[in-house]
């Protein structure tokens, strides 16, 4: 159902290097349904979680065909945040962090005011939108936020205690709707670059729960399943939504699926639903609608 007056959407792309390796094609319809959205739906922000390509620097052309592909989106008047995925480093982890295909190409399609960690460093990133019923924030953190990457959004966080806060990443929740610990499959610390980032699970215990102001939390980067979500209370007893999607394993690489979520603000309250775009209609398989009370 569309968004009524007086609620506002954004949207969550999860991970699209499957597109950007295999199935260009489906950028098209991708970004042609993301941009058909606007008007129904009130949709005033777009979040990739990251993984935006497949295969780092061995494939430049990745980023090019990516960039092209959201390139619509950008160029509709749409704000965009993008996380840094694994995969979007230069060398995928191997030996550092090293983001500078990702930076450069992906530069001009995030958000014009968005606020960033360093100097060009948009996989941080900070923007916001006002709506009838107040700021909603918008944090977009790397792959395995560093205790400095997190010790900045604290102070966001802090400094902004009237915002209601999205906070999208490459890797929060696992496939079994836990927040990601050691032992779980594609873990930070399986990589080289990332031995000094935090998963899911830290990221909660440091920052996360420590903040009243925070309503959700998005991410992707697993396989094999689809979906998971979670709801945890931080210290001062606010529920948070913690919601994995990624549909990187289906069909054609998951045909560009996206979900549109509708925020109630004065009631806390989010919903949301799946789009295919090639078919230009909701999936509403078991376990992709979400409608979630986050009232205290």
């Amino acid at each position: 159902m569309p968004a009524a007056a007086h609620e506002v959407s954004f949207i969550v792309i999860p991970d699209t290097q499957g597109l950007s390796n295999h199935h260009p094609e489906l950028y098209g319809p991708l970004a042609e349904q993301v941009v058909a959205a606007r008007e129904p739906w009130n949709v005033q922000m777009v979040l990739h979680v990251g993984d935006v390509v497949d295969r780092g620097d061995d494939d430049p052309e990745e980023y090019d065909r990516a960039a092209a592909g959201l390139g619509p989106i950008a160029a509709a008047g749409l704000p965009m945040l993008i996380s840094s995925g694994n995969h979007d480093y230069d060398d995928q982890l191997a030996s550092s962090r090293r983001l500078n295909l990702f930076r450069s190409q992906f530069a001009a399609l995030v958000a014009d005011d968005a606020v960033t960690f360093e100097p060009g460093g948009i996989e941080n990133s900070w923007a916001t939108i006002s709506t009838p019923q107040g700021t909603l924030g918008f944090l977009s953190l790397e792959f395995a936020p560093r205790d400095e990457v997190l010790a900045w959004a604290a102070d966001l966080l802090s400094r902004h205690p009237e915002h209601q806060v999205v906070v999208n990443t490459h890797a929060h929740l696992f496939i079994d709707g836990e927040r990601t610990r050691p032992g779980c499959a594609h873990h930070p610390h399986d990589y080289v670059g990332t031995q000094d980032g935090n998963d899911g699970e830290q990221v909660w215990q440091k920052l996360l729960r420590h903040h009243g102001n925070v309503l959700a939390v998005f991410s992707g980067h697993h396989v094999w399943d689809h979906v998971a979500h979670r709801v945890d209370r931080t210290d001062v007893g606010q529920p948070v939504l913690q919601s994995f999607q990624n549909w990187q394993g289906a069909e054609r690489n998951g045909e560009g699926r996206f979900r549109i979520v509708t925020v109630d603000l004065a009631a806390r309250r989010l919903r949301s639903c799946v789009i295919l775009p090639t078919t230009a209609q909701v999936d509403d398989r078991e376990g992709y609608d979400l409608d979630i009370d986050l009232s205290a």
